[in-house]
């Protein structure tokens, strides 16, 4: 029996080497790599970011608001945490990995869309998370995803075998980082597109739904944001961007969906800025798609929310 478990060890040790050597390289390369969406979450999990003003949300937060913009109006330093994910369940945790390893901002603006408290358990981009899987807060973000077993959270490289392009960029950064095109600035990125979709449908096959199902876990932690934002003296502004007007009409249940918003604005007498009806959400040529403005669209609005935002402040 003791020679038995001697020739197990000697058999199973080199392999545990070889994958905790291998999730140990993968893992600090990626977490040194300015590529793609990793330059800022390397720049959040690092403390480097240190706000005066937080930008959160989906994808509609990530292409609408400059932070130059803000940063120049109000004399601020903002910066842009909004991603590509449509549920506000991965923005609450990517949030909260923030004030992990930041000083929390005075002001959040939290955007939101009629896809904010959608149900949902697959994510978006989910390489952006491979190396940050340790992390609590990313953790309760993927654990729900069925793009992830118990096996990618408990042992170690598993996760970066179906991801192996980028299980490759790990280890080439690791030993030799590289530096990649910036084509950010704090988190935002203003796309140069011009119309390209027939409305109401969106060339997203989520923007085609036309009753939106609503996650009831998604408004309770809604909730709980804006109370822990209360709580820390933190000051939320949520917003709903603008949005192409003669999509608007497609989802049965949009009126529901901002009856909400409106009520928990009204519980936390925080402020619910509106630019579904504006003036921007008429001009067809300032979107790409009916959700997503296009460069010239996100600096119009975001000159318009910097004062809005000035104002509230004053």
């Amino acid at each position: 029996m003791k020679r038995l478990i001697i020739r197990l060890i000697l058999f199973f040790l080199p392999l545990a080497l070889l994958f905790l050597g291998g999730e140990y390289i993968i893992t600090q390369g990626l977490q040194k790599s300015n590529y793609n969406f990793y330059k800022e979450w390397n720049e959040i999990t690092k403390g480097k970011v240190n706000a005066d003003v937080i930008i959160n949300g989906s994808s509609r937060a990530w292409v609408h608001v400059s932070p130059k913009i803000l940063d120049s109006v109000l004399k601020v330093n903002a910066y842009n945490l909004g991603f590509n994910d449509l549920e506000f369940r991965a923005q609450y945790h990517k949030f909260q990995e923030y004030l992990m390893y930041n000083a929390p901002p005075k002001i959040v603006v939290q955007t939101l869309d009629v896809f904010s408290l959608k149900s949902r358990d697959y994510l978006f981009d989910p390489a952006q998370y491979l190396p940050f899987f340790t992390h609590p807060s990313v953790r309760k973000c993927t654990q729900h995803s069925s793009l992830f077993s118990k096996v990618d959270f408990y042992l170690p490289l598993i996760r970066y075998f179906k991801y192996r392009s980028i299980a490759k960029l790990g280890v080439k950064e690791f030993f030799s980082p590289s530096t990649h095109p910036n084509t950010r600035y704090k988190g935002y990125k203003g796309l140069d597109r011009t119309w390209t979709t027939k409305v109401p449908q969106d060339t997203n096959m989520f923007h085609q739904e036309k009753v939106i199902p609503i996650a009831k876990y998604n408004i309770q932690l809604l909730d709980r944001f804006l109370k822990e934002c209360q709580q820390q003296k933190i000051k939320v502004v949520l917003v709903y961007p603008p949005e192409f007007i003669d999509g608007q009409s497609h989802h049965i249940n949009r009126r529901e969906v901002m009856k909400i918003y409106q009520s928990l604005a009204k519980k936390y007498k925080v402020k619910l800025l509106d630019y579904s009806q504006d003036e921007i959400s008429h001009q067809k040529q300032l979107f790409y798609n009916v959700q997503h403005l296009n460069r010239k669209g996100a600096e119009t609005f975001s000159k318009k929310l910097a004062l809005d935002i000035q104002k509230l402040i004053n």
